[in-house]
């Protein structure tokens, strides 16, 4: 299985070819791989809303052009099912036209140590411990 940006770059260098239809494909001698785009995923979102269904699954996300290498969108596949299911209300952005690359994740500092460490052991938990007595499945203080 290829990702969208795979099939993306090996049409845009010329060394396969594309036929895009209803099930978008790409081949070179003997050699072929389908695909998705975002015209067959929205045409299968549109069923799944035709069909009253209860949503849509997608296998596996890191599989869409998550760094917008196709220059439609990042997660173009995941935002057009999203539009359809009326997840999204912001307009399919055409094809081509926004090659910008998302903002790197920004992953925030640790929180602060606030508290001193507790090593679990108190004085009075302890002289409970040693006088516990256990009787029939009940624990028993003294």
């Amino acid at each position: 299985m290829l990702m969208l940006i795979e099939n993306c770059v090996i049409v845009r260098v010329g060394t396969w070819s594309e036929v895009v239809n209803d099930s978008p494909y790409a081949f070179r001698g003997n050699q072929w791989v389908g695909y998705d785009n975002v015209d067959s995923v929205r045409r299968k979102a549109e069923y799944i809303k035709r069909e009253g269904f209860g949503g849509a699954m997608i296998f596996s996300i890191d599989m869409d052009d998550f760094r917008n290498i196709c220059c439609t969108e990042s997660f173009a596949l995941t935002k057009a099912i999203a539009r359809v299911l009326g997840v999204r209300n912001d307009k399919q952005p055409r094809p081509g036209i926004d090659c910008q690359r998302p903002l790197p994740p920004v992953t925030p500092p640790p929180l602060a140590i606030t508290t001193g460490f507790d090593s679990g052991k108190s004085n009075d938990l302890e002289s409970m411990n040693r006088n516990r007595i256990v009787n029939n499945e009940h624990i028993v203080f003294r």
